[in-house]
């Protein structure tokens, strides 16, 4: 998927849910779409189980819609109303772009620290938060990644 296009839609699905953005959320989700799919390449996760763009973890989906977003009516309704009810979870996550924005936008909510305005603390907010220290991406990486793709 071409970077700008996907901003583009990022901004359109976030104005029309009605959640929270502003330039350093639709760069954050944009540049996970970069780090995590290269920009939309695949989506899904070669032997293991993230799906879509942003490589959300069906579990992950699951904690933010039972534990998160039960609590939270004024996104959770937001984020379901892009539900498509005919498929499941994990299939909306890979080709549902609306919902998988969605959640991606909700995953970053539910953490209290902003999100920064430079690709280099974007980077270690995602290694910290995003791919964790479990993961296998690096903050130069993630840095790469969106030099390639933003250019």
């Amino acid at each position: 998927m071409q970077y700008n296009q996907l901003k583009e839609a990022i901004v359109k699905i976030l104005q029309k849910l009605q959640l929270p953005i502003n330039e350093d959320v639709v760069n954050m989700i944009s540049e996970v779409a970069c780090v995590e799919s290269n920009c939309g390449d695949y989506i899904k996760q070669i032997n293991g189980p993230a799906c879509g763009i942003f490589q959300i973890e069906p579990n992950t989906a699951k904690d933010i819609l039972n534990n998160f977003l039960v609590f939270r009516t004024q996104y959770k309704n937001k984020v379901m109303s892009t539900y498509i009810n005919s498929m499941s979870l994990e299939e909306n996550l890979m080709y549902n772009l609306a919902f998988s924005v969605a959640m991606c936008r909700v995953f970053f909510l539910r953490i209290t620290e902003s999100i920064p305005s430079t690709v280099e603390k974007r980077a270690e907010y995602w290694k910290k938060y995003y791919n964790t220290i479990y993961g296998k991406g690096t903050i130069e990486d993630y840095i790469r990644k969106v030099e390639k793709y933003a250019r």
